[in-house]
């Protein structure tokens, strides 16, 4: 939910009309919710997704501008999770991964 809110921000969508919209695509099968809660070893959380044939005909209804736009704030909201998790991981590393030094 989070990167959907992040992204359709660009287009000045407000939070609850994303929740909104995407409870009733659900709602009529177009979009599928998945929730691994139960999984074994795993953290909980959600994704909501789409056929890809349903993707490419909503893709195709959209202006060039607006796609463009879309795909800019998926790309930078992704890059920023990954550098984010990265900072994250390196921090957990310690120096002495990151200097590629060896203890005696």
């Amino acid at each position: 939910m989070d990167a959907a809110e992040s992204i359709c921000e660009c287009e000045e969508i407000q939070s609850a009309d994303i929740l909104e919209a995407l409870t009733r695509l659900v709602d009529m099968s177009l979009v599928q919710y998945d929730d691994n809660r139960f999984a074994v070893n795993a953290p909980p959380s959600a994704r909501y997704r789409m056929l890809e044939s349903l993707r490419e005909y909503a893709g195709a209804r959209l202006s060039t501008e607006v796609r463009q736009s879309l795909q800019k704030c998926h790309a930078e909201y992704y890059f920023s999770l990954v550098s984010d998790s990265y900072g994250k991981m390196d921090g957990l590393r310690g120096d002495s991964c990151s200097t590629g030094s060896t203890s005696s």
